[in-house]
Parts: C-alpha cells; sequence; structure tokens
C-alpha cells in the first residue's frame, strides 16, 4: 500500500466491498428469474366471473401468499374475469405442487364453538409475530397470537358466553379452521374410524393431554359423516348433496364412483403423527374455553386471541406458523380456485436475453466512458468511470444473490436506471474536477475554488438527486405489484451503492489520476 491512493478509506472501502461481493456471487450464484431462467406457466380458473374490484383484491391476495418480499419473480396477473395467470421461476414438482396447494386454498378463517361460527378472518386486524418452542414431551409448540377489531371482540366473546358452567369443569372449545368444509360428507375407513373415536385437541396423535368424540370435531367442521368398508353400500344421492366429498387415499377405490355422478372430490393424504381428522378438516387450532374468557363483559375483554399448535420439528413449525400468518394476514380468496393448466417455459431464450442484458450494460459503460473522455479530452478518466460502473452492477448482483432476490427483466431495468444516475453523478464530478482545474490554472489558485470546495459542491448535487429518486421508489415498492418490486428495489440499493461506496471512491480515484497528469507522472 504504497500509493496514496490505497491509503484513502473511500478507495479501500470499494476495494472491500468489491471483494466482499464477488465472493458472496461466487459461493451463492446469481438466481435469475422466469424471464431469464424459464419456470412454469400455471393458469387458474375461479368458481364464477368476478367483479373488478374482486379481481384485484384476489390477486394481491395470491401474490402475498407466494412471494413475502416480492423478489422471488412470481407473478400474478387476472385475465379477463374468471381466470388467473401465476408465472414463476421453478420447474421442481414437489415445489410446484405446493405452489399450487397454497394458490388453492381460499383463505377462509373461522372459529366455531358448539357448531356455530363466533369469528372469521374479517374481524381480524393484526397478526403478531410466531412463538415457537420445545414441546414438553417431543416436537415444536407454536403460538399464532393476533388482534380482532372492536366488532369482532363483541361478536367471539358474545358468541362464547356462558360456554362454562360455575366450576368450570364443564366448558365448551373453540374450534380455528382455515377452509373449514362445511356442507361436505367425509368418508372415513372403519379402522381409521376406530383409531380416531377419541381425538387429541393437539395436532399431535401421540398427545397424552385432553382428548374429544370424534362427532365434536365433524360437528364443528360443519360436515358429515359416512363410515365406510369394502362390503358397504355407498348412498349416492347423499354424496350428491354434499359440497364435496372428503377420503383418505385408502378409499381410492371410491374414486370411479364419485366420477361417474359428477361428485366433487378431495383426497388427503395423512400427516405424520398429525390425526387424520385434523388434516382433513383443515383445522388449526383447539382450545378449552375458561370462565374467565365465557364470563368476561366484551367491553373489558382482552382482543388477543392465539392459535395453537404443534409440529413435529422445528422447521415444520416455522413452515406451519409462516403459512398460516400470511393467510390471516392476506385474507380470504373472494372465489374458490381450479387449476386449468399447467406449462414450463424453456430456459433457452431466457439465457440468452440476460446474457444479452449484461452485454448491453457493458457497452454503455465503455459508450459513456468514451463521451466523457471526449468531451474533456481527457482519455485517464475511462478507466476510472468504467471501474466504478462495473462495481456498482458486482455489488448490486452480490446483493441479489444475497437475500436470494431471483433477478428478472423490471429488475434488469431497475438496475439500468441506477447505472444512469450513476452516469450523471460521475458526469457532474468530472465536471467539477476538470472545469474547476482548468479555472484554478487560467486563474490562478488563490481565485480558484478548492479542490474539495468542488467535490464538496457536486455531492451536494448528488445526494439531491439521489434522495429524490429514492424517495420516487418508495410508493412503487409499497405498491403491491410484485412486479415492480423487483425494478424499485434494485433502482434503490443500486442509487446507495453509488452514493456511499463508489462515487466517493470515484471522486477520489480520478481526483488522484488527474494530479498526476498534472505533475506528468
Amino acid at each position: 500500500m504504497n500509493s496514496p491512493l490505497l491509503k484513502n478509506w473511500k478507495v479501500q472501502l470499494l476495494i472491500v466491498m468489491l471483494l466482499l461481493s464477488a465472493g458472496i456471487i461466487l459461493v451463492k450464484g446469481i438466481q435469475l428469474g422466469i424471464d431469464f431462467k424459464g419456470g412454469t406457466i400455471l393458469t387458474f380458473r375461479f368458481d364464477h366471473p368476478l367483479t373488478q374490484n374482486q379481481i384485484q383484491q384476489a390477486t394481491l391476495i395470491i401474490s402475498k401468499r407466494l412471494d413475502l418480499t416480492g423478489l422471488s419473480s412470481i407473478s400474478v396477473k387476472a385475465w379477463g374475469d374468471q381466470y388467473l395467470i401465476v408465472e414463476l421461476s421453478e420447474t421442481d414438482p414437489q415445489k410446484i405442487k405446493e405452489i399450487v396447494n397454497s394458490v388453492l386454498r381460499q383463505g377462509k378463517f373461522e372459529t366455531v364453538v358448539d357448531g356455530n361460527v363466533v369469528l372469521t378472518g374479517k374481524d381480524i386486524v393484526a397478526v403478531s409475530p410466531p412463538v415457537i418452542y420445545p414441546s414438553a414431551q417431543a416436537g415444536y409448540n407454536w403460538r399464532v397470537p393476533f388482534q380482532l377489531s372492536p366488532e369482532g371482540v363483541k361478536r367471539f366473546y358474545n358468541g362464547v358466553h356462558g360456554k362454562c358452567d360455575v366450576t368450570g369443569q364443564h366448558c365448551a372449545y373453540t374450534f380455528m379452521y382455515i377452509d373449514r368444509p362445511a356442507g361436505a360428507v367425509i368418508l372415513m375407513p372403519k379402522d381409521l374410524y376406530e383409531q380416531e373415536q377419541k381425538v387429541p385437541i393437539e395436532p399431535n396423535i401421540n398427545s397424552t393431554g385432553t382428548r374429544v368424540d370424534l362427532n365434536e370435531f365433524i360437528i364443528n367442521a360443519g360436515a358429515k359423516l359416512i363410515v365406510v368398508d369394502k362390503n358397504t353400500q355407498i348412498d349416492v344421492n347423499a354424496l350428491k348433496s354434499a359440497t364435496m366429498v372428503i377420503l383418505p387415499p385408502e378409499l381410492n377405490y371410491v374414486v370411479p364412483l364419485l366420477k361417474e355422478n359428477n361428485i366433487e372430490y378431495k383426497i388427503v393424504e395423512p400427516r405424520k403423527n398429525v390425526p387424520w381428522i385434523w388434516t382433513a378438516t383443515n383445522l388449526q387450532s383447539v382450545v378449552r374455553l375458561t370462565p374467565g374468557v365465557t364470563n368476561v363483559s366484551p367491553d373489558n375483554a382482552n382482543p388477543e386471541l392465539v392459535i395453537e399448535g404443534w409440529a413435529p420439528n422445528k422447521e415444520a413449525a416455522q413452515r406451519t406458523t409462516m403459512e398460516l400468518k400470511v393467510l390471516l394476514e392476506s385474507g380470504a380468496l373472494p372465489a374458490g380456485l381450479k387449476l386449468v393448466s399447467e406449462s414450463r417455459v424453456p430456459a433457452t431464450y431466457g439465457e440468452y436475453l440476460f446474457y444479452t442484458f449484461l452485454i448491453a450494460l457493458f457497452a454503455a459503460m465503455i459508450a459513456v466512458a468514451a463521451y466523457i473522455a471526449i468531451r474533456y479530452r481527457e482519455w485517464r478518466v475511462t478507466g476510472p468511470i468504467i471501474l466504478t460502473m462495473a462495481s456498482e452492477i458486482t455489488m448490486i448482483f452480490a446483493f441479489a444473490a444475497l437475500v436470494n432476490w431471483k433477478i428478472d427483466v423490471a429488475s434488469m431495468v431497475g438496475i439500468v436506471a441506477s447505472t444512469g444516475t450513476g452516469v450523471d453523478d460521475q458526469i457532474v464530478i468530472t465536471d467539477e474536477l476538470i472545469r474547476g482545474r482548468r479555472k484554478e490554472g487560467e486563474q490562478g489558485k488563490k481565485k480558484g475554488m478548492s479542490v474539495f470546495a468542488r467535490i464538496k459542491r457536486a455531492f451536494f448535487i448528488i445526494f439531491a438527486s439521489a434522495s429524490a429518486l429514492t424517495v420516487a421508489m418508495i410508493p412503487v415498492w409499497f405498491s403491491g405489484i410484485p412486479a415492480l418490486k423487483g425494478f424499485a428495489l434494485t433502482t434503490i440499493v443500486g442509487v446507495l451503492v453509488g452514493v456511499f461506496i463508489t462515487r466517493p471512491a470515484f471522486a477520489e480515484i480520478l481526483r488522484y489520476v488527474l494530479h498526476k497528469e498534472k505533475k506528468g507522472e
């Protein structure tokens, strides 16, 4: 580090950040979106046509479910008044299946006591961060607290009033559901029915806690139970009147009968260590009421309630609570959905397009550097300009890799936009230093403005421009449109990287280069 330039902390910061960025890219790689990598296009159809407001609401709800950050290159678009198109940069069949299941969930939250709905998702105003902790027996317990609106508080506490006797020995249970199968018929094999005669109120099949009769689970789910075996004669008319038939995989032999009679059905796979009836009814939590809840006045009631559950491991608990939190926050879809088509997007053209973008970026860098060099007749400035612009692009890609942000066309446009502001700033800095130096030579050092004053004036302009652009991008980020989030964030990250790292270093490098040139080195 004999060179005074390398001893400058601004240049040192640029070098450190550049090396760190290169390391992140080499380790994690750059994740590309569907525009560049290829992926999957899913087409869904609603049960019936929706109004314009409803279709916009459904688009935003599904966008929130699939992409919490807006950086995963998941696009949700409405087509007409009954279709949704979901584009995602994913081809793994298992992950595609999980995404489809997430979209198909209507997300209707209900709390039921003694078969009566006492709370819905419309009564929820806020959802707190989940709490996960080890269970006393095995696995992990979890809690998702949520806040009720004043109307929700009245509905709930009026609905549970008197549901405990004075001793507190006999109290009802609250059953909390996401997409309760009200009006459905549940088919259970005889052996499964015998196993689940008494169901634990925790979703742990091995729980030693309180157990409740299966019939109470069925009543609160708003469904009808039919126990069958190989010798059972199924009443087709009873099934036709149901909203849906729910059955486990071992009753697959009933499916031809259901198809023959155009009866909608759903095969529910069992989950490890979880009672099948929990999964079949989309039950989320069962909580026993207490006299302190059932006898309180709504005016003095606590507006916070909790959904509680159990998971076999911490990862499953985190996945379950995050999905539940998103469903509660995003709300219910205005109608049911069906998947009507699934197609793959080839990656060949997309990769070509990505590299075309990169070539265009570097060609623009060289063109800008050449233009500035010709304009100021200073060819030694081309190196610092190219280095600065390349550093900015590298750091943006590193940030993307670090937060698992998938680069799509909108993101690349944002990179171009932020790089464009960098060009403006470099021109301002170059103009101040070169023109100022020439004026200093013509008028004398005492009459000219100092180098530091000229740099300070340049950065006043740069900070003002960057602040205006950042403020302009904030509404775009919060617009709720995922396709624009990547554009907004790339622009903001690019501007911040430029203002605080690359452009201060560029000013120091250019000042050093011009100083050496002046001395004839």
